[in-house]
């Protein structure tokens, strides 16, 4: 039977700062496979959503409650929501520019021999079919430093999928894109939906 919960509710999410009232009573419900974008000027509250969300706001610094398939959870740090199957493409990337493609998509999970060392042929495997869900190939030995912001981008998102997460939050993912570029991450996005994966995109350009 399948749930007709959505895979993530929030449900009257506020959050103060000092007294400040930043998010007052935010409530949305994100459906298996839906893209869902929130949209707002800057400090409209899009980021502290969103930082609650990946748990760099922890659960007991604000108000409301969070559903995952209709069960409440709370997130008391980013590792904690990641376990819980949500990953986040921060606007500015947070990629070792100095690694290779390899490395940066397997950062963290890096697969191991029977004798402790990486299995550096695995690795390559697990990031190829990464960037394969994106349609994308790549030198896997390049250095990330030498590409473009695009392509940095989607090893960004590549890396994310590595964990195997039901929803995908990317935050002002088009700010430093072209037009052609942004087509393309558009496409991607509209694959990874194909796929089952549930998306939040944040901006604050209404076109």
């Amino acid at each position: 039977m399948i749930s007709a919960e959505p895979v993530l509710r929030l449900k009257n999410i506020t959050k103060r700062f000092q007294g400040t009232v930043a998010l007052k009573k935010v409530s949305m419900n994100v459906e298996n496979g839906e893209i869902l974008a929130v949209m707002g000027e800057n400090g409209a509250g899009k980021s502290t959503l969103m930082k609650i969300l990946s748990g760099l706001y922890p659960g007991s610094e604000m108000e409301g409650d969070i559903f995952l398939n209709g069960r409440p959870v709370i997130f008391h740090s980013p590792i904690d929501s990641e376990n819980h199957g949500i990953a986040m493409i921060y606007q500015e990337l947070n990629l070792e520019l100095d690694l290779s493609v390899t490395e940066n998509i397997c950062l963290g999970r890096l697969p191991k021999n029977n004798f402790g060392l990486i299995n550096w042929k695995a690795a390559e495997e697990t990031a190829r079919e990464a960037l394969a869900r994106l349609n994308t190939e790549l030198d896997m030995a390049l250095t990330v430093r030498n590409l473009s912001p695009s392509l940095q981008q989607l090893i960004s998102i590549a890396r994310a999928l590595v964990r195997t997460p039901s929803i995908l939050i990317l935050d002002e993912p088009t700010s430093v894109l072209t037009q052609r570029e942004t087509d393309h991450l558009m496409k991607i996005i509209r694959k990874l939906q194909d796929q089952g994966l549930s998306c939040i995109y944040i901006s604050h350009k209404l076109d």
